[in-house]
């Protein structure tokens, strides 16, 4: 009886902190990865203080105030290929920074295909000329 205690509290406490630790997956120091992966060295998170009055605003301000939830990303990422059909939203998304929101979404969820692919149909509408 008391291996069985000994081993339920072991189950209940789950991993270890070396287990834990060892299963997150970590990136090298660069400015690429400093500008992708905000919240910086500060604990701030990215500029979520956007207007609310544009729908690309809105979009923008729940990818950066939830940037570790995958699928309120993959939600976003749906959304804007019918937004930005529409060239002044494109300006507007490039001007907000949507870009780098959707370059941090496919850095932090390297293995989510849906989010890969609605991603790079963002950025293909993002790439059209002005």
């Amino acid at each position: 009886k008391r291996r069985r205690r000994v081993a339920e509290s072991v189950a209940v406490a789950g991993p270890s902190q070396q287990q834990r630790t060892s299963s997150r997956q970590r990136f090298g120091r660069s400015m690429l990865t400093d500008r992708l992966l905000r919240p910086t060295q500060a604990g701030d998170v990215d500029n979520v203080n956007l207007p609310w009055s544009c729908a690309i605003y809105s979009v923008v301000n729940w990818m950066v105030a939830f940037a570790d939830v995958e699928g309120i990303q993959i939600m976003c990422l749906k959304c804007l290929p019918y937004l930005l059909e529409d060239e002044s939203q494109r300006t507007t998304a490039q001007r907000a920074g949507l870009t780098d929101s959707v370059l941090r979404a496919m850095v932090l969820f390297p293995d989510s295909i849906e989010l890969h692919t609605v991603a790079f149909h963002t950025l293909v509408l993002l790439a059209r000329p002005l």
